[in-house]
């Protein structure tokens, strides 16, 4: 089984929460209350449940809630170039699993408009780090960029865990105690033939 990250594996989320913060901004929106409220999420980023809350001590243009639909309607411009040729290819011999943290609710929304579920046999949304999950590591493979889920996937002595350093992405600059195999694309997986079996 290969579990596959979603946000900064296969999404380029940093170039999404640009956008978002653009649409924002354009409404008059205070970023830094935004974020405010966004630190008081207890089950994952979710967009809409910030303005939620927001709307209960300010007023703004409801309108916003449309916008960021219209913005992830658009979500599959925001997967990386590499992400459907890969899957499509890996797809084809191996069971697929997307195994992404978050908000449950917005990160399905968020991958269903990506239109790459009929790659994966399943998709797993916790909150919980990903090597505190029932999963039979010592024959699993994961593909995760977030230096803290690889650490807790490490844990568990998966066969392979292979990260992925996506050029500008977060968590870019910070290094793995462990040692891990770094790549910093999916074609380089393929290329270097690291997931035979």
């Amino acid at each position: 089984m290969i579990y596959i990250d979603f946000d900064r594996t296969l999404f380029d989320t940093d170039a999404f929460l640009k956008d978002l913060e653009k649409i924002l901004e354009k409404d008059n929106i205070s970023l830094q209350l935004f974020n405010e409220y966004k630190v008081k999420q207890h089950n994952g980023f979710n967009p809409y449940e910030i303005l939620d809350d927001l709307k209960k001590d300010y007023s703004f243009n409801q309108d916003i809630y449309n916008k960021i639909d219209n913005l992830i309607r658009n979500d599959y411009k925001y997967l990386y170039q590499d992400s459907i040729p890969f899957l499509s290819r890996l797809s084809k011999n191996h069971s697929l699993v997307l195994l992404t943290k978050g908000n449950e609710l917005f990160q399905l929304k968020k991958i269903q408009a990506c239109n790459i579920l009929k790659y994966f046999n399943n998709i797993i949304v916790t909150n919980k780090h990903k090597g505190e999950l029932n999963f039979y590591y010592d024959e699993s493979i994961f593909i995760d960029d977030n230096p803290s889920e690889i650490e807790s996937i490490l844990s568990k002595k998966p066969k392979l865990v292979i990260r992925i350093k996506r050029e500008q992405a977060l968590y870019n600059d910070i290094e793995i105690k462990d040692k891990v195999v770094e790549v910093t694309s999916l074609e380089e997986i393929l290329n270097n033939n690291l997931l035979k079996d």
